[in-house]
Formats: C-alpha cells, sequence, structure tokens
C-alpha cells in the first residue's frame, strides 16, 4: 500500500512537470478601468485545485477581483492518442491608474502538498491615446543625485521607453525653472534593446540638458512636454535640494573637480614692453557659469584680454578648460607690480573647499622700449589753434554764415558801390571771429599745459585738458589726451581718445596714424574705420563751388529783373541751410564708429540674457556700432562682422565724453 502512494504521488509530480507550459494574454488593459488577464496552463482541471497571487497592492496597480480558475479545453497526447482534456485557467482582473508596464510576480497553483510556480510576467496598461501601439510610451529622467549645490552642473538626460521603433520626437518644451539656469546640450546616451513577449522594445535618450541652481533651498524644476509619434506626452518633475555653497565661493561660482594654474610671460619689463598673465582653469565643472580671479597691477597698463575654451559636455558637467589672457604695457614707473587674487571653488567629488592662494608679480621696469618720446608729439598752442579752426571750418554752421556772405560779395561786385563792398568783410570774417571767441583764457590754459608737459608733469596736464573739454570738445583736446594716455600705458584710453577726435574730423590724418599705432601695438585688428571715398573737406568745397557758381548765374538774372537785394539775401541763406542740411544728412549715412569697449573687454551674447552662454570675448579697444537697446544690452555690430549683444556698462560711447 505504501509503494502505490508513493508511486502515485510521483506520477502526479510528473503530470505537474510535463505540463507546465503557460501562455499569458489578456484584455487591452486602460487607466482606471478594469481588465482581464488570463493564464491558461497545462495543468489537469481540479476543483480542489487553489491559486495564490503573490502580489504586493499599490495605488498604482492592483487586483480588482479575486483571481479565480476555469477549464479550457486543450488538445493533449495521452498515450500517443491525440484528445481534448481540460486544463486550468486563472483569471485576473486588474486596474491601475495610469499607462505603464507592471511586474506581476509569479503565480502558485498548488493542490495539498504539491504546487507549481508560474514565473513573473508582464501587466500592459496604455493610455487612452495609445490604441494603435502595442506598448504604453514612457518618459522617464536617467539617474539623477537628488543633492546638488548653488553652480553645480546637474545632468538630465531624458529617455523614452517601450518603444518598437526609434522614433525621433517632433518637438520637446521644457519649462523654465523658477531660479538658475537650463541649457539644452548634447550629452551620451545608450540605446538598449530587451525583449518583451517576443517583442524587441527600446529604451534611448531623447534630449538632454545641463541645470545650474542658483542659490540653496528646495527646487523642483517643472518638466515640460514632448510630441512624438503623434502624441503628447508630459515630462516628469523633478525635486532637488539645493545645498549652500561655503562663504568663500560664491563670489567664483567655481564648483566642480577643477585646477587652476597662472603663468606670467617675463619676470622684469623695459617701458612700452608687453606682459601677458595667463590664467587657466580645467577640469569638469560649470566652466561656462564661474568667474576668473580678479587681477589688478600697478605701473602698467591693461591693453585687453582674450579668452579661449575647449569644453566637451559630459555626465558630470562639462570637461576642458577655459583660460584667459591679460596683456599689460609696461608704464613709466621702475617698479611694477602684478596680482592675481585667491580663488576658491568647491569641489563636490572630494566633498572640500579648494584654493588658489594667489600670485603677486613684482618686475622692475627699465627706461627703453617701445614709448618712444617721438612717437607722438602734443599738439602744441598754435597747432591746437589751427585744428580747431579746421574742425570749425569743416562743420555746416561755418557754411551756415559763411555761404550768404560769399556769394552775396560776389553778387554786390556788380551792383554796390565801394563801400558796400568793403563793409562785407565783416561778414566774410564773421565765422572766423566765432571760431575764435573765448580764445584768450584757452590760450593760457594750454601753454600752462603745454609747460607742464614739457617738464614732465602728465597727470597735471591732463587735468588742464580735461577742464578744456568740459567747456568744449574740441577735436584738438582729444588728440593730446590720447598722447598722454599713451605716455602714461593706457593703450585702450588713448585709442578712444583718438576715435572720438576722428569723429569730429572724418580722414584726419594725425588721428587715422595714431589708432593705427595704438592699435599695432595692443594688436587691435580689422576695427570699424571711418571710410569716406573723398573727405568731407574736399566733399564740402565741391558742394560750395557748384552753388557759388549756380549763385553768381542766378544774381545776372536778378539783377536784370531788378530783384530787391534782400529777396536775394533771403534766398541765399535759404540755400545755404539747405546745403548744411545736405552735408548733415551724408554724414549720418556713413557707418562709423559709435562706441569702443571698455578696459575689460566685453562678453559677446547670441540673446540678451545673462544667464545666456557667452559667444566670444570682445577685447578692449574693440570699436562698435550700436544697432539696438534691450533690458540693458545693447545689440551690436563689429567691423569684422560679428554680431551680438553685449551688456551696456561694457561700452565707452565715442559721442560724448
Amino acid at each position: 500500500m505504501k509503494k502505490r502512494t508513493i508511486l502515485l504521488l510521483f506520477l502526479i509530480c510528473l503530470s505537474f512537470s510535463l505540463f507546465s507550459e503557460e501562455r499569458i494574454t489578456q484584455d487591452k488593459g486602460y487607466p482606471n478601468r478594469n481588465f482581464k488577464v488570463y493564464v491558461k496552463t497545462m495543468i489537469p482541471y481540479s476543483r480542489d485545485l487553489e491559486v495564490e497571487l503573490p502580489w504586493d497592492e499599490n495605488d498604482i496597480l492592483n487586483l480588482a477581483a479575486d483571481p479565480y480558475l476555469r477549464p479550457y479545453n486543450a488538445l493533449t497526447d495521452k498515450e500517443g492518442e491525440i484528445i481534448y482534456e481540460d486544463m486550468t485557467e486563472v483569471v485576473l482582473t486588474f486596474r491601475s491608474e495610469m499607462g505603464d508596464i507592471y511586474n506581476c510576480s509569479g503565480l502558485r497553483l498548488f493542490r495539498r502538498k504539491f504546487e507549481l510556480v508560474i514565473p513573473d510576467f508582464p501587466v500592459i496598461v496604455n493610455n487612452w491615446d495609445e490604441a494603435n501601439i502595442d506598448y504604453p510610451l514612457q518618459l522617464y529622467w536617467s539617474p539623477v543625485e537628488k543633492t546638488a549645490y548653488p553652480g553645480e552642473i546637474i545632468s538630465l538626460i531624458l529617455n523614452l521607453r517601450y518603444t518598437e521603433n526609434l522614433e525621433f520626437p517632433e518637438s520637446i518644451t521644457m519649462k523654465k525653472p523658477p531660479q538658475g539656469t537650463l541649457e539644452q546640450v548634447d550629452l551620451p546616451g545608450s540605446i538598449e534593446p530587451y525583449e518583451l513577449q517576443d517583442k524587441t522594445v527600446y529604451t534611448y535618450p531623447l534630449e538632454s540638458w545641463y541645470f545650474s541652481s542658483g542659490e540653496a533651498g528646495k527646487l523642483t524644476i517643472p518638466g515640460g512636454s514632448v510630441e512624438i509619434m503623434g502624441l503628447a506626452r508630459s515630462i516628469p518633475t523633478l525635486e532637488i535640494d539645493i545645498l549652500p555653497l561655503p562663504e568663500e565661493v560664491r563670489k567664483s561660482g567655481a564648483v566642480g573637480d577643477l585646477s587652476l594654474i597662472t603663468h606670467i610671460s617675463q619676470d622684469k619689463a623695459v617701458q612700452g614692453e608687453i606682459v601677458t598673465l595667463t590664467i587657466r582653469i580645467e577640469g569638469t565643472g560649470n566652466f561656462p557659469y564661474l568667474n576668473f580671479p580678479e587681477v589688478s597691477s600697478e605701473g602698467f597698463g591693461l591693453i585687453n584680454t582674450d579668452e579661449k575654451e575647449e569644453l566637451l559636455p559630459t555626465e558630470g558637467g562639462y570637461t576642458g578648460f577655459r583660460e584667459i589672457t591679460y596683456r599689460f604695457q609696461a608704464g613709466r614707473d621702475s617698479v611694477g607690480q602684478i596680482s592675481c587674487e585667491p580663488y576658491f571653488w568647491f569641489n563636490p567629488v572630494k566633498d572640500e573647499l579648494q584654493s588658489y592662494p594667489g600670485d603677486t608679480y613684482d618686475m622692475n621696469i627699465t627706461g627703453q622700449g617701445g614709448l618712444e618720446e617721438d612717437l607722438f608729439e602734443l599738439l602744441s598752442p598754435s597747432l591746437v589753434e589751427w585744428v580747431i579752426f579746421k574742425e570749425f571750418s569743416q562743420g555746416p554752421l561755418m557754411w551756415v554764415l559763411l555761404l550768404p556772405g560769399l556769394i552775396y560779395f560776389l553778387i554786390s561786385l556788380f551792383s554796390l558801390n565801394d563801400k558796400s563792398k568793403s563793409s562785407l568783410f565783416l561778414l566774410l570774417a564773421l565765422p572766423f571771429i566765432l571760431s575764435m571767441a573765448g580764445g584768450g583764457e584757452r590760450k593760457e590754459l594750454i601753454k600752462e599745459a603745454q609747460h607742464l608737459y614739457d617738464e614732465g608733469a602728465l597727470e597735471e596736464c591732463r587735468q588742464i585738458y580735461n577742464t578744456l573739454l568740459e567747456d568744449k570738445q574740441w577735436s584738438a583736446y582729444y588728440f593730446n589726451l590720447a598722447v598722454l594716455d599713451y605716455y602714461g600705458g593706457d593703450i585702450v584710453e588713448s585709442e578712444i581718445y583718438f576715435r572720438k577726435g576722428l569723429l569730429a574730423l572724418p580722414g584726419d590724418r594725425n588721428f587715422t596714424t595714431g589708432i593705427g599705432k595704438v592699435e599695432e601695438l595692443a594688436d587691435l585688428k580689422d576695427q570699424y574705420m571711418v571710410n569716406w571715398l573723398i573727405s568731407r573737406w574736399s566733399l564740402q568745397l565741391i558742394l560750395i563751388l557748384m552753388l557759388n557758381l549756380f549763385l553768381v548765374a542766378l544774381s545776372f538774372y536778378l539783377k536784370r529783373k531788378e530783384l530787391s537785394q534782400l529777396l536775394i539775401m533771403s534766398s541765399l541763406f535759404f540755400l545755404s541751410l539747405i546745403t548744411a542740411g545736405g552735408l548733415v544728412l551724408m554724414d549720418s549715412l556713413n557707418e562709423r564708429p559709435q562706441a569702443i569697449v571698455e578696459s575689460g573687454g566685453a562678453q559677446l551674447y547670441r540673446i540678451p540674457e545673462e544667464s545666456a552662454l557667452t559667444w566670444l570675448n570682445l577685447p578692449q579697444g574693440t570699436s562698435l556700432r550700436l544697432v539696438a537697446e534691450q533690458q540693458g544690452f545693447y545689440f551690436i555690430k563689429t567691423g569684422y562682422g560679428l554680431e551680438g549683444w553685449i551688456e551696456t556698462g561694457k561700452i565707452v560711447p565715442l559721442g560724448s565724453e
């Protein structure tokens, strides 16, 4: 009897193992609707079979009813004969609040001491708009650290999974976080295929961003939307805890696994020689958002800065380097100094504050070098007066005053007596008298400035010319200030004054020569130059000559008609106003520089936002045309075709002091 029982138990176990193949199907599942999953086994149906589902119910997917068993007919091979036999089918009822693919833990069928475990299987819940595809599309972020520091780069990679085809999205929109910067970048990602219900589905990255927070606190990145395969999907939000940075790092804003080195081109200099200081930051971190350490100098004039970078987006942030080079010119002091202040950054990899102690470079400045005494000469008092007259003579006011008297004088040769003719010389001399108005006090100040210059008191000389500028902005004053700044070692300021003078006297050789020399020294190329096919002086002479010839001819005609001299004078004055207006219009149509980049250079942005990535660095002395103004930025154009936005505080207008 015991042997028979053991044999029977063996046969039952054998039958469970032989008929353990399952076939799983399900109704189309949608959120918030009951649907059934059918598990057909090759276990002979019996009323004393029981089923257990080791399923941890939750709010996303749960059982809507108890599972139950029912028989179904299946073909079986019994002792070589194919017959129908009742097998066991398990019916499960589920309900889900959202579309996804869920893993259902294995079923357990058992009868007394014997059991059959059915492996895990997927339960598919499509969203309501996914009736034409087999699997629900799901967006999710690659794993993101839940804590970060202000300024630290947080890599956001948006992935799509459960797709049978690799599709490009029609559009992706990310909402702007309440604070910080969000920048679209190309981060590395991988396509991951895997098998699901005898099909291959994929997970792959759709888009990636860098996020950098501006301040500490709880932060929610608000997500956005994606349109793909004709479907609209919401990008999930992210919760990140932004930890406070050490106080020392707030000035630099530098966060990452970084290192900083500096290099000075030489340890001594001669007057006028160019000395370069290079600061290089390299590693992995928030390169676009960090600030370089401040640099100061004594006995040197800052000419310009040049910045370059090589950065590659990686999941840990930008990897590469940023480098800035300062170009200084040695002045007339015997001792000079260039200093780079201490610099701090936070390394989240090592979770520690790191620093660069700063450097101070002292060097002797000898008296032979690029500041040649005869490169420029200060305009003498007599030359200053000549340049003032030349500038006045080229202005429209000069010809408004001169033309009526000149033409009236020509007409008077044929119609007035000698006494009337001699009185007209006063009218002709009026422009010259006006150009020299106030010349007494001015001449005394200019002579005093010349005396101070000859004695080497450049700063006192400069103060006198600044005082003169407050009264009247003559180009001669700008020229002398440019010379004084050149010998004082401030090349950029020297060029600014040369350019301001050139605006008043376009094409003047003194100013174009001065600009060419300081640009050569400062290595500033392809700037906006004042380009005239003919000079304003020549153009005015041609226009005046043509008008004179016309009005002389007209005077003969008017004389025969016996028109009054008052009418003739009024007509001439009106025509001279038209001539002056034409000169002003032609002057405005020429593209001339309107501003120049101030000391320290300026970052060029593609859009007028401080948080935007900078395009490149415009060096000091770069001349610009101002096209538009918006939100503290100018839209500018350079002489070599670059266009973009720069901050308004980074330029010096050339039209006024």
